[in-house]
């Protein structure tokens, strides 16, 4: 054993570390042969001639005869490896004693709680100092307790969550997704949670920990809970706004239909002359006046009715052309009192839409008569149809004055008027944007309106060809 160890001979097997022989009145093993005891040593460092070391543990055993030492038993064992892997499990503790402080260091500093559990859900291996702060107890309680925590949680929550999150996890051993809850703190605050969970398995696929986390989202809560009241008090209103407008107008039109009918027989002199070029010029403002009011009028109950969702399509198979024709017809004679080129590019053999016809001649009349309008003497108006990917696309282009960036968002509200100058923005109510969008918008369609100042606008509409 000794020549195995020391390759050398017993008797200069025990040196210094320069190869020197050990002094022998410093050999614990001489000192327990010459006091006729046993001796052991634990953990020495052997020296060999040629400078190298190991580590021994040994033990002396003294022979007796007839009351004399006579020798010594020496067992000797290299720890070498032991040393070796005792110095790797401390390695490991200090990793790990690192990496428990750098997780208790980033935890520390989150408002999240992470948690850590037995896959029986009855022992906490790890819960996060956010614990305190959000429920406002004792994370050594809920240590103590794992299941502490679910007789805080709001009672009409409680089976929920319970189901929820402790049932299904030990159930289907599946993770969940985020659940949302309350939760009592113990002043009585009401706080609101959301928590997920999901299970870490081993190399064969068992499960050995539930992980999770909880982040309080009461904030959140509260601002959608706002909103839906903000939502709530501003669709009243709407309503209301939407009643009122549909009463008025109503009562408006039985006093215009009089004061229409009444100056329209004036203006005929169905009853004679009216002795007075004024009066006949006056008769006329008026009923020029009142077909104005009451076309106000019927945009304002048209758009009511279809905001309060009370427009019923009477959806049916059309020619897109024949409608364009019909709209044309109507456009044309304005069109040509301004000079204004009409260029319409209207295939014959587009497919049939499904729409209302009344709506979508409504669509194009509105859009049409804003280009006219808005285009000067010498423009011209462009309109073009086609079909493509089940839906038919629509666009109509004038070289009007166009409209500023900043207002296009608003260009399809109520009241809102794309002519700069006011003395041309009385020609319009500023509903026929908004009654298009929102027959677009219940057609299943979108409404597009690009624009460049100096140079015109275009307006694309785009419709299902056939909503079912």
């Amino acid at each position: 054993m000794a020549l195995r160890l020391c390759r050398h001979r017993l008797d200069g097997w025990i040196n210094l570390p320069n190869g020197e022989p050990y002094p022998i009145t410093e050999c614990k093993i001489f000192k327990a042969f010459k006091e006729n005891a046993k001796s052991h040593v634990s953990d020495e460092v052997f020296w060999r001639k040629d400078g190298s070391s190991f580590p021994i543990e040994y033990w002396s055993y003294p022979i007796i005869k007839n009351g004399k030492v006579e020798g010594s038993v020496l067992t000797f064992l290299d720890i070498s490896e032991r040393i070796a892997k005792d110095e790797e499990i401390r390695q490991k503790i200090t990793l790990l004693r690192q990496q428990q402080d750098l997780l208790n260091e980033i935890t520390t500093n989150i408002d999240e709680v992470i948690w850590l559990l037995t896959p029986d859900w009855r022992e906490v291996l790890y819960v996060s100092s956010a614990y305190e702060k959000i429920w406002g107890r004792s994370c050594q309680d809920l240590i103590d307790n794992p299941l502490e925590w679910l007789q805080f949680v709001h009672p009409e929550d409680r089976e929920r969550v319970e189901e929820e999150i402790v049932g299904r996890a030990l159930k289907d051993d599946s993770k969940w997704e985020f659940s949302e809850y309350r939760i009592i703190r113990p002043n009585g605050e009401i706080r609101w949670l959301s928590a997920r969970s999901y299970p870490i398995r081993d190399d064969k696929g068992e499960i050995i920990r539930y992980a999770g986390v909880a982040r309080d989202v009461t904030a959140r809560k509260i601002a959608e809970e706002e909103l839906h009241q903000a939502l709530c008090r501003a669709e009243e209103a709407n309503q209301a706004k939407s009643d009122f407008m549909a009463t008025m107008s109503h009562d408006l039109r039985t006093p215009l239909n009089a004061i229409m009918g009444f100056s329209e027989m004036m203006c005929q002199r169905v009853f004679g002359e009216l002795g007075s070029a004024k009066y006949q010029e006056y008769a006329e403002d008026i009923l020029s006046s009142s077909q104005y009011l009451l076309s106000l009028v019927n945009n304002i109950l048209d758009l009511s009715t279809i905001e309060a969702g009370e427009r019923v399509l009477a959806k049916e198979k059309l020619e897109l052309k024949d409608i364009v024709d019909e709209c044309c017809t109507i456009i044309h004679k304005i069109a040509d009192e301004k000079g204004i080129e009409c260029l319409m590019d209207v295939s014959e053999d587009l497919p049939l839409i499904v729409a209302d016809r009344q709506a979508l001649k409504q669509i194009l009349i509105n859009i049409l008569s804003n280009s006219v309008k808005f285009t000067p003497s010498g423009g011209k108006i462009e309109f073009s149809a086609q079909a493509a990917n089940g839906f038919h696309i629509i666009k109509i282009s004038d070289t009007g004055k166009g409209i500023p960036n900043e207002r296009l968002d608003q260009i399809t509200s109520p009241f809102v008027i794309g002519e700069l100058d006011p003395h041309m923005a009385r020609e319009g109510s500023g509903l026929g944007l908004a009654i298009v969008k929102s027959l677009v918008k219940i057609h299943g369609g979108e409404l597009d309106i690009s624009s460049t100042v100096g140079k015109g606008t275009t307006v694309t509409v785009t419709l299902p060809s056939d909503p079912d």
